[in-house]
C-alpha cells in the first residue's frame, strides 16, 4: 500500500469525485456515507454505494453493490466464468474508505486489477489497517482462487473523512437501540424481603393423589410472594 503523500493523476482524483457523489447520495439516504466506482480502460462500468441499513443487510456494502451490478450485467451479455475473470482483471476500484475484511477477500478471489481508496479502515480494513487481504497474506476457502492486487490509500482522504465523521456526529438513526435493563424493575426487586418468597412449582402426582392442598399458580415456574399464594383449603 502506497502512502497518502503518493501522487494521483488527474483521473484518480476525477473517479474518486464520483466514488464520493455515491457516498453523498448515502448518506442523504440515511447510509453510512461509503461510495465506490469500478473502472474499466478509462471508463466507469459500475458503481455502488452503502445499502446496509435500507436493506437490513450487513453486507450490503458499496463495494458488493457495485459487484452485483457487474455479475448480472455480465450474466446478461453471455459471459463465461473465464471472460468474468479476465473483465475483472481490467478493473480498478476507487472507493472512499479502505474495503473492509470481507470485501476485500471478494476482490481477491475475482482477480481486481488495482484498488485505490480514502480514508483508513482501522477497524475493519482488509488492505493493510487490520489485515493485508491485497497481498494474498491469509488463506482463501478451500477451491478458492487467491490473488494479490495492487492499493494505493490516501486519496482524498480527508474529503472521505469528513462525510463520515458528518454522518456519526449527527447519529446514525438505523443503529440497533441498546437493551438495557428497566431500572424500575431492578429496584422493585431489591424491595423484596428475604424469606417473604418462595418457588412454587407444579403439582406432582403424589401430591394430587394424597390430596395435599397445592398452590394457585400459573403452569410454569414462578417466583411468588407468600402473600399471593392461595393455600385456602375449605
Amino acid at each position: 500500500m502506497i502512502s497518502a503523500t503518493s501522487e494521483f493523476t488527474s483521473s484518480d482524483l476525477a473517479f474518486m469525485e464520483f466514488a464520493l457523489e455515491q457516498a453523498k447520495s448515502a448518506m442523504s439516504n440515511l447510509e453510512v456515507p461509503v461510495g465506490c466506482v469500478f473502472v474499466e480502460d478509462g471508463e466507469v462500468i459500475s458503481s455502488g454505494s452503502n445499502r446496509t441499513n435500507e436493506t437490513r443487510n450487513a453486507t450490503r456494502h458499496a463495494e458488493m453493490e457495485a459487484i452485483d451490478l457487474l455479475l448480472e450485467r455480465w450474466q446478461k451479455a453471455g459471459l463465461s466464468l473465464p471472460e468474468v475473470t479476465e473483465k475483472f482483471s481490467k478493473c480498478v476500484l476507487y472507493v472512499t474508505c479502505e474495503p473492509c475484511i470481507m470485501c476485500a477477500a471478494a476482490l481477491s478471489i475475482l482477480g481486481i486489477k488495482e484498488v485505490f481508496y480514502g480514508c483508513a479502515n482501522d477497524k475493519f480494513g482488509g488492505c493493510g489497517s487490520i489485515l493485508s487481504l491485497h497481498e494474498g497474506e491469509s488463506e482463501q476457502p478451500s477451491g478458492c482462487p487467491r490473488g494479490r492486487f495492487r492499493c494505493r490509500g490516501g486519496l482524498m482522504a480527508s474529503e472521505a473523512v469528513g462525510l463520515l465523521r458528518s454522518f456519526y456526529e449527527h447519529g446514525n438513526p438505523n443503529a440497533p437501540k441498546p437493551h438495557r435493563p428497566d431500572p424500575s424493575l431492578s429496584k422493585a426487586r431489591a424491595t423484596v424481603p428475604r424469606g417473604d418468597a418462595v418457588i412454587a412449582k407444579r403439582p406432582g402426582k403424589k401430591d394430587l393423589q394424597g390430596g395435599i392442598p397445592t398452590p394457585s399458580v400459573p403452569p410454569e415456574e414462578a417466583f411468588v410472594p407468600t402473600s399471593q399464594l392461595d393455600l385456602d383449603t375449605g
